[in-house]
């Protein structure tokens, strides 16, 4: 699927792309309950960092993939399906509440 994003909407693709990176492999464990998911929470996906700082990580990345998601989306709509300023709004807004995150990161 991505992959026909990318032929359509690149810049769609790479947004689908890093929510895939930011949260499949952890989320997909959790989902699935194995000790592995609880052993990469716990300490592996955030660098030895207690409980506490381990879900606030964890909650940010699903918060910078939903975002991502929603620009991804909006950006398939507005270049493929119905191009509107509204929507090209709602992909601007998705990225623009990403930021404050990433600066934090710096």
């Amino acid at each position: 699927m991505i992959i026909d994003l990318n032929s359509k909407t690149p810049t769609a693709g790479v947004m689908f792309s890093g929510v895939e990176g930011v949260i499949y492999d952890i989320s997909s464990e959790i989902v699935h309950g194995s000790y592995y998911s609880y052993d990469l929470f716990n300490k592996i996906q955030n660098c030895g960092m207690d409980q506490k700082d381990n879900i606030i990580a964890h909650y940010d990345s699903v918060y910078i993939s939903i975002c991502c998601s929603v620009a991804g989306f909006c950006r398939v709509m507005n270049e493929t399906i119905c191009p509107t300023d509204q929507i090209k709004a709602l992909s601007e807004f998705a990225l623009d509440a990403v930021k404050p995150l990433a600066l934090d990161l710096e």
